[in-house]
C-alpha cells in the first residue's frame, strides 16, 4: 500500500541507450540509439523506495526504409529497495517519429505514438545499468498500427 507522498531531493541523470528493435524484424536488426535526461519529481512513497521521474530523449532508428528521429517525454515509476541495488522501472509517455514506414509492409500509422518502458537495472550510486524493454504504436487510433517493440541496455549518470 503506498503511504503519503514526501519530498524528494532534486536528482538528475543523464543516460544514453544502445540496442535493436525486436519488431520488426526479417532477421536483420534494426540498430537504436538514443540519449535523455531524467528528472526526480517530488513525490515519492513507501519511505522514498518508490519514486517518480519525468524522462526527455531524442534517438535515432536504422528503418531499412531511411533512418527515423526520434523524441519522447514520459513519466516513470521507480521501485529502488535500498539507496543502491536493484531497481524496477515502468512508464508511459508520448512518442514523435520522423518516419513511419519503417519497412514497405510495416507502418506505424503516426508520427505521434505511446511510448511504453519496463526496466531492471542496478543503481551504483552515482552509476545505472540496466536493461530495459519498449513498446511503440500508436494505440489504434489509426487504421494502420503496426507498432514496434525493443530491447536495449542503458547507461546512466547522476549528477
Amino acid at each position: 500500500m503506498l503511504g503519503a507522498a514526501g519530498l524528494a531531493q532534486a536528482e538528475t541523470q543523464f543516460f544514453i541507450q544502445a540496442g535493436h528493435s525486436a519488431r520488426p524484424s526479417d532477421g536483420q536488426a534494426l540498430g537504436l540509439v538514443d540519449a535523455g535526461v531524467a528528472v526526480a519529481l517530488p513525490w515519492r512513497w513507501q519511505d522514498g523506495r518508490l519514486a517518480s521521474k519525468l524522462e526527455f530523449s531524442a534517438g535515432y532508428s536504422d528503418t531499412r526504409n531511411g533512418g527515423s528521429y526520434q523524441g519522447l517525454a514520459m513519466p516513470l515509476l521507480r521501485y529502488q529497495g535500498a539507496a543502491t541495488g536493484l531497481f524496477f522501472e515502468a512508464g508511459i509517455g508520448v512518442l514523435y517519429v520522423s518516419n513511419t514506414h519503417w519497412r514497405s509492409n510495416h507502418d506505424l500509422g503516426s508520427h505521434w505514438l505511446f511510448g511504453q518502458r519496463l526496466g531492471i537495472g542496478y543503481d551504483f550510486g552515482n552509476y545505472d545499468l540496466s536493461l530495459n524493454l519498449g513498446h511503440m504504436s500508436n494505440g489504434d487510433l489509426n487504421k494502420a498500427n503496426d507498432g514496434a517493440e525493443s530491447v536495449g541496455v542503458r547507461f546512466a549518470h547522476s549528477f
